[in-house]
């Protein structure tokens, strides 16, 4: 149960003990306060908690370093132009962030055993314009894409048959969950890692 300030047993003189520090806090003591000993009681004990905070202010800041770059440059991200994949609706045609996109794909791939998506660029195919351009990318027709992608796989992993197995899933995912039509899938493997689970077989 909370307290309130009349819950708060008064000072032997008779004096609120919330009042006191008000008071103190102000610099609004007046004559009983600065001569009762119970009230300079309460007096010592807001001291002891003020002037350590009031000397931790009157502390110079230092702002990290590098700050100012960092505020800049998430300020020209937001201020550079995105990239829009235009997708088709009966509704009407969707606006969505090619980089959300991407990382709608990625999330796919990880999924997929032995495979880690570095990387995903989604780009339109040469002569068919570009992804943003709502004329070109409305309800009526997909602007049909490209994906490049930068993978690594497990150790032991066929790479080959895996490449093919990550086009597959990003052609029917890109149709399924973004409504893309997905013409070119480029795989490229730039890494190769030890799964966790055949590292601890090794151990035991």
């Amino acid at each position: 149960m909370a307290m309130s300030a009349e819950d708060l047993p008064r000072l032997i003189c008779g004096r609120d003990p919330s009042e006191v520090w008000d008071h103190a806090a102000a610099g609004t003591l007046d004559p009983h306060e600065q001569a009762c000993p119970y009230c300079q009681k309460v007096v010592s004990e807001y001291r002891s908690i003020q002037d350590p905070v009031e000397r931790y202010l009157r502390q110079p800041v230092e702002p990290p370093a590098h700050l100012a770059e960092r505020i800049m440059s998430r300020v020209r991200a937001e201020l550079r132009p995105r990239a829009w994949l235009v997708l088709p609706s009966p509704l009407g045609p969707i606006r969505l962030e090619r980089g959300a996109a991407a990382g709608t794909l990625r999330q796919l791939l990880d999924q997929v055993p032995g495979l880690r998506a570095r990387s995903c660029r989604i780009l339109p195919v040469e002569g068919h314009g570009e992804l943003g351009n709502e004329a070109e990318g409305g309800p009526a027709r997909r602007i049909p894409v490209t994906v490049a992608l930068t993978v690594a796989v497990a150790v032991g992993m066929d790479i080959p048959s895996t490449a093919d197995s990550v086009r597959q899933v990003v052609v029917e995912g890109g149709a399924r969950l973004l409504g893309l039509e997905v013409r070119t899938v480029d795989v490229e493997v730039v890494d190769v890692f030890e799964e966790e689970q055949a590292r601890w077989r090794r151990r035991l």
